[in-house]
């Protein structure tokens, strides 16, 4: 009897240890399993989620530098075509401004041939003038 005892025993030691097992898989490996299987999952859509921000970031960033070099360069071009807008600008003044200095000249000029041509005309009649006066006072 001692060993049929003892087969019971160890078939009633089976018996809990397999009762222990399904109860403690069914309350706490199964829970804990899950939760830890959805923590691995959530993790996952994160990493994937921010790999998608992170490539966006990235695109809208070379956009973003792509677009600052075009205004640079837009920049650069309408500078230049300023610069040389102004430059042309600057050279017709110029051009303008001696015209201008040139007429006056010659307008001055024509002036100052006519005063002359006129004082010329006076000292002419003027000399006729002392000439009948000094004749007159001679003769």
């Amino acid at each position: 009897m001692n060993m049929l005892n003892l087969d019971y025993s160890i078939i009633f030691v089976i018996i809990l240890i397999w009762l222990l097992m399904n109860i403690l898989n069914k309350v706490y490996y199964k829970p804990v399993g899950k939760l830890i299987q959805e923590r691995e999952q959530k993790i996952e859509k994160d990493s994937r989620k921010m790999e998608s921000t992170t490539k966006g970031v990235e695109e809208k960033t070379r956009h973003i530098e792509k677009v600052l070099s075009d205004s640079k360069k837009e920049s650069m071009r309408i500078r230049e075509a300023l610069i040389q807008k102004g430059e042309a600008v600057r050279e017709q003044m110029i051009i303008e401004a001696r015209e201008r200095s040139k007429s006056l000249l010659k307008r001055k000029m024509e002036e100052l041939e006519q005063e002359l041509v006129k004082a010329e005309e006076q000292l002419t009649q003027e000399i006729d003038l002392f000439s009948d006066k000094i004749k007159d006072k001679f003769l």
